[in-house]
């Protein structure tokens, strides 16, 4: 059974712990146990992906994108042939611009880490930081 590396970018770390923040306002415990969750979800990723069904997304764009359900989140990621990359994704598909969504992936793919204006559609691109209510 092959092993992946999981390659999470800084900016999907960042986001993660802001989501964790936004929930520890309300419920700290909560929010730990949300965070850690997360990550440990990821991490089962390592062994296998494929168990993960393919994601609407891929539609938009020229590769297959997987998403993983985790409790009220849903996080989106592309198998390569050694790592798995989680990506960066809208929160709201209504407002999307594809095309700027499609340059962000590529350029994550080029290891060019995105800014938040590349992101586009919203301020808070990742699927692991949106709640499932947003899709």
């Amino acid at each position: 059974m092959q092993t992946y590396e999981i390659i999470i970018p800084p900016l999907v770390e960042e986001l993660i712990k802001e989501q964790a923040y936004f929930i520890a306002l309300d419920k700290p415990s909560a929010a730990m146990k949300c965070y850690q969750r997360i990550y440990d979800e990821l991490y089962t990723l390592e062994n296998a992906p494929k168990r993960c069904p393919i994601a609407p997304e891929s539609k938009h764009v020229s590769f297959e994108i997987q998403h993983l359900i985790v409790g009220e989140y849903r996080i989106l990621f592309r198998v390569n042939d050694e790592d798995i990359l989680i990506h960066c994704c809208p929160i709201n598909l209504e407002d999307v611009d594809w095309v700027l969504i499609r340059e962000t992936i590529t350029r994550m793919d080029a290891g060019v880490e995105p800014t938040w204006a590349e992101t586009g559609a919203c301020k808070a691109p990742l699927c692991a930081c949106c709640s499932a209510s947003h899709w």
